[in-house]
């Protein structure tokens, strides 16, 4: 297994960067004390739009339930009869549909790209110029059937990368090339709380606020891993030229690196890059992370950042001499600038 590797820390000031169901700041327990807490999803919702802006040919992929009014508009952009029933069709080849809706909506979010949803239209429509009686079900059969298996269209990288799950067509189904873990805090993290008022401006000075309320926030220094199965991401592609790997590859780096959780970015703006990230490009092996570096929860010696810093080279020292680690390319941030990081991890080893 070839292998792309990030092991990043990154502080973070007075924000939520992820919420529970309760708008709590997430947290979790790991080596007996209580950790601030990123999920992976979050993370991955953040670098797949940004991962879209950085390689736009091929990072379209559209993940939502409202699949048949999409097909809809494309089956009717080229002025095809019931397109309502043959829209339907489509969206069932991936997930039921329900149509007791205003607008009929899949019953879970599908993920695929503009290509494929093409090719399903394109196919339709042709199979109904050679057959003008077959029915909406029959259409959508040659469409599924015209769906490529065991490789992604051009235009679906992030969909190679992240990977889908179709229940209703388990042929569809994508492997995620890219693996993480929930980032946690190095050290000890308690949420604290934020009370907060809101002013009214038609109420007389000094007469009191117009509400107020409390919100839950974290200050920490987090720990993630992101990982990259650089041979999984070439089969779900249909094994790409070297160019289109490499540029796929910078942009997962630079996505991986820059993204940043969304939640309350206009009163907690967690818009912070990586204090330091060690990059590594592994021809073989199997996926470590570090978290186990900050099993002993880091105590504050000038801040967090810095001693995380030295514990999380210490036990990659350890590691690779215990387990004999060998890596292509090593990389660290700040010791290059950004550029040069990602232009080291990304030229493929094995074109």
């Amino acid at each position: 297994m070839e292998l792309l590797e990030l092991h990043l820390l990154q502080s973070y000031p007075v924000c939520c960067p992820n919420r529970d169901d309760l708008g709590a700041a997430k947290s979790a327990y790991y080596g007996g004390v209580r950790r601030a807490r990123i999920s992976s999803q979050c993370m991955k919702r953040s670098q797949r739009r940004l991962f879209r802006e950085l390689a736009p040919e091929h990072g379209c992929g559209i993940r939502t339930r409202l699949l048949p009014g999409y097909l809809l508009g494309l089956l009717q952009a080229r002025g095809a009869a019931g397109a309502e029933a043959l829209a339907a069709a489509l969206a069932g080849i991936w997930c039921k549909v329900d149509a007791r809706k205003s607008e009929p909506t899949a019953a879970a979010p599908v993920y695929l790209s503009p290509a494929e949803a093409q090719l399903m239209v394109q196919t339709a429509l042709a199979r109904r110029e050679e057959k003008p009686k077959a029915t909406p079900a029959e259409l959508a059969k040659a469409a599924a059937e015209a769906l490529p298996r065991g490789h992604l269209l051009c235009d679906a990288a992030d969909i190679a990368l992240f990977g889908r799950m179709v229940t209703s067509a388990p042929e569809l189904s994508t492997e995620a090339a890219a693996m993480y873990t929930h980032a946690l805090s190095t050290h000890l993290c308690e949420p604290e709380l934020d009370y907060f008022t809101t002013a009214d401006d038609l109420l007389p000075t000094g007469a009191g606020a117009g509400g107020g309320g409390m919100l839950e926030f974290c200050s920490a220094c987090y720990y993630r891993y992101v990982g990259l199965n650089v041979d999984q991401l070439r089969e779900n592609l249909g094994q790409p030229d070297a160019e289109t790997l490499r540029l796929l590859l910078r942009a997962f780096v630079d996505s991986a690196l820059r993204a940043a959780p969304q939640a309350r970015r206009g009163s907690m703006c967690a818009a912070c890059l990586p204090d330091y990230a060690l990059g590594l490009h592994r021809r073989s092996g199997c996926p470590v992370q570090l978290a186990a570096a900050f099993e002993n929860p880091v105590l504050p010696e000038r801040g967090f950042a810095a001693p995380s810093r030295e514990r999380l080279r210490s036990f990659f020292r350890q590691m690779q001499k215990t387990w004999n680690l060998r890596a292509e390319v090593t990389a660290e941030l700040p010791d290059m600038d950004a550029a040069a990081f990602t232009e080291s991890l990304t030229a493929p080893l094995d074109t």
